[in-house]
């Protein structure tokens, strides 16, 4: 890939305020300091009104995911759907609380993310009983800059 199709790839998935953060970061690191970044927020729900999230505000129609939708992105898209990546899906599908949704476009799944009401992912660190975290959110590169992480989170 060309040093210009790859920054244009870097931007369009970090935006310029996120491509500036990762830059200062490895500056940083080229002085031996490192930082690190955790974004908490928070939004007042029942755990019970996570199973059932329809994200009417962002018009798009994510919905939760199986074992079977990651194994069908598999063959669609194997260069992020890995064996190891799938081996995730399996564990991170086995722990009670954790939940995937997805939005499709086509048959292809086009950004997912995941929520978990017990631990921290695949971390068995627990969570407080009033908190939820969402990790591995992910957007297809050819829909990335179209603010579908921001409608899920």
């Amino acid at each position: 890939m060309k040093i210009k199709e790859r920054f244009a790839s870097i931007r369009k998935r970090y935006g310029w305020g996120g491509l500036f953060r990762n830059a200062g970061s490895k500056l940083l690191g080229l002085v031996g300091m490192h930082a690190s970044r955790w974004h908490l927020y928070a939004l007042r729900q029942s755990k019970s009104d996570i199973g059932n999230l329809n994200w009417e505000r962002s018009g798009h129609p994510f919905r939760e995911l199986s074992l079977e939708d990651f194994h069908r992105q598999a063959l669609l898209n194997p260069e992020w759907f890995t064996p190891g990546k799938m081996a995730d899906m399996e564990k991170g599908l086995a722990i009670e609380g954790n939940h995937a949704y997805g939005l499709y476009e086509g048959e292809l799944l086009i950004c997912y993310g995941w929520i978990s009401l017990k631990c921290f992912g695949l971390n068995p660190t627990p969570l407080l009983p009033t908190d939820a975290y969402l990790w591995d959110a992910y957007t297809h590169p050819a829909f990335r800059g179209r603010r579908l992480h921001t409608d899920l989170s």
